[in-house]
């Protein structure tokens, strides 16, 4: 069915390796259900081997099927996926981190959840994040009435695993740049609008969580946008000035501790 084809759009930049590209890329190829059309932005330069390593991939498995898009420099997150869902040319679009790795079933289930539910708009599922020392599972609500719920606490929709429609996405314009944290900014503006959230109770994708990982996520530049991700909250959710100070202080610990006392703490926190 027409209606049911589907974008995915990678993000590639020159901290993420080439093995680690060709993990995701070689994910992509190992789907159950193959996406239609395929956006990759490179953010700002990245080497020679790369860029030709990705198009020789794509050329062999998804023969035009792909287009490139590119930044002069590094432009974020945001600036990237608001650039290519514009020039995608389906309304349903996949996330696909550009260092992670989506297992075989993920969008044959994602597609077949939206096919089930009409009213469906955001879908995300469950995200396996493997360490050194071992792996966690990190769930979220299942039911929008329970993200609805979540959101005042935590990013209730693992980024990696999701799918979405566009034009749903063009209500609140898209992406707004918020450091780290530009999915759960989204996510609040979609819910505030009442548009359907969900997730499925399977994994979805496998993500590495290393101490560049854990460095990314403990700044001065991530708390400000949990500050933003708050305000965001009050403006939308009145009632939420209430949940604030009680919420606040914690995320300041979280995401000033140092990353070796992150990495002990976070399954703990995300089992919340």
């Amino acid at each position: 069915m027409k209606e049911y084809r589907f974008t995915v759009i990678l993000s590639i930049y020159n901290k993420i390796t080439l093995d680690e590209i060709k993990r995701s890329l070689l994910s992509l190829k190992n789907q159950k259900l193959k996406p239609n059309e395929i956006i990759v932005v490179f953010d700002g330069p990245c080497s020679l081997k790369t860029r030709l390593f990705v198009n020789y991939f794509l050329n062999k498995f998804f023969y035009k099927k792909f287009i490139f898009l590119k930044n002069k420099f590094n432009k974020g997150i945001a600036f990237s996926y608001n650039l290519a869902i514009k020039n995608s040319k389906y309304n349903l679009i996949a996330i696909q981190d550009s260092d992670d790795v989506s297992l075989p079933n993920r969008f044959k289930l994602q597609i077949r959840t939206f096919i089930n539910n009409k009213n469906l708009s955001v879908l995300g599922g469950h995200l396996l994040e493997k360490s050194l020392n071992n792996n966690y599972l990190k769930k979220n609500p299942i039911k929008f009435s329970s993200i609805k719920k979540y959101i005042f606490f935590k990013n209730p929709i693992n980024h990696p695993t999701v799918m979405f429609k566009k034009d749903k996405l063009k209500l609140v314009n898209f992406y707004s740049h918020c450091e780290r944290m530009e999915d759960y900014y989204l996510w609040i503006k979609l819910i505030s609008k009442n548009i359907i959230i969900q997730n499925i109770p399977y994994v979805l994708v496998h993500s590495v969580v290393d101490d560049q990982f854990l460095k990314r996520r403990t700044s001065i530049k991530v708390l400000i946008s949990e500050f933003k991700i708050q305000l965001l909250l009050i403006k939308k959710f009145k009632i939420h000035i209430l949940i604030f100070f009680f919420i606040f202080p914690i995320k300041i610990f979280y995401h000033l501790v140092p990353k070796n006392f992150k990495r002990i703490i976070r399954p703990l926190i995300n089992s919340f």
